[in-house]
């Protein structure tokens, strides 16, 4: 089964932005938020991370 994810992100500072994607499995709102979040890649520098809010959050199946 296809699954298709649809929802708004909305990070500090920028507009709202629609994201659409296609997955194999299906997904949770928290997996997607992870999924769309920056990255951090030293753990021990000060980097403040900024939030990412996923709303209007779909995951529906499509197809076989």
């Amino acid at each position: 089964m296809k699954y298709q994810i649809t929802a708004t992100i909305t990070r500090a500072g920028g507009l709202p932005v629609t994201w659409l994607r296609n997955s194999d499995k299906k997904l949770t709102k928290k997996e997607c938020e992870k999924m769309v979040s920056p990255r951090r890649r030293n753990m021990n520098a000060d980097i403040s991370v900024e939030k990412v809010e996923l709303s209007n959050f779909v995951c529906r199946r499509v197809g076989v």
